[in-house]
């Protein structure tokens, strides 16, 4: 059991670190300039909170890998099939995100270079190479499809609140959708996502220890202790 309530803590404190990363990852956030050398200047001119920005969103990709894991375990154990597929499906997009986060890393280096900010933005504003193109895009489709698919999985498992499934997906729209209709929707995305992971990380801490178990599988778990409500 010792393992189980290790994995189990884990998991837990995963939700919990992700979501106070990407709050303050978004909070720190650099207005973007209206081209790319703008962009380079704001970068520079907002020093240590760019930098902490940009850190705090590379380094939330890994817990939330490891949170979607756990969540993908915990709904799997009555529906294993959307479980998994979701789970692997946004740990392709924490990937993703977290290469494309080296772009922002790259950038703080450029910025701090004001000399050659007319080079550097020529260089960004040029074709990007393939495989980093992919990497970004696989970034955002496996985030959006694999938090989808766990909504899915949440809701068929029976796992948590039943209004958690229902604001992954209206979280989906605010932050992919509403952000490029309006400026609130970054707030709105933001409180959204730490209530969902916030909820999520009780879920789990809550969970019975059996669940967590290497030896726990669908059939030896009672449907009455196998997630709380």
């Amino acid at each position: 059991m010792i393992t189980a309530r290790y994995v189990r803590t884990v998991a837990a404190s995963s939700l919990v670190l992700n979501a106070l990363l990407s709050v303050l990852s978004i909070a720190l956030m650099t207005p973007f300039g209206d081209g790319t050398v703008e962009n380079l200047a704001a970068i520079d001119g907002a020093g240590t909170m760019a930098a902490i920005s940009a850190t705090a969103f590379v380094l939330a990709q890994l817990p939330f890998i490891i949170a979607v894991l756990g969540i993908s375990h915990l709904a799997g154990i009555r529906a294993p099939i959307i479980a998994v597929i979701g789970g692997t499906v946004a740990v392709i997009g924490g990937f993703g995100h977290a290469v494309g986060g080296g772009t922002q890393l790259m950038q703080l280096a450029m910025a701090a270079d004001t000399a050659n900010h007319t080079v550097y933005a020529g260089l960004l504003d040029g074709e990007l190479p393939l495989g980093l193109m992919i990497m970004m895009l696989a970034g955002t489709i496996g985030t959006v499809l694999g938090l989808l698919l766990l909504g899915v999985a949440l809701l068929r498992a029976k796992v948590g609140p039943r209004w958690v499934p229902y604001a992954i997906w209206a979280w989906l729209l605010v932050e992919f959708v509403g952000s490029n209709i309006t400026e609130w929707a970054t707030l709105a995305s933001g409180l959204l996502y730490v209530g969902i992971l916030g909820t999520l990380a009780v879920t789990v801490w809550r969970s019975p220890l059996s669940v967590w178990s290497s030896a726990a599988v669908a059939s030896a778990v009672r449907p009455s202790e196998a997630v709380p409500a």
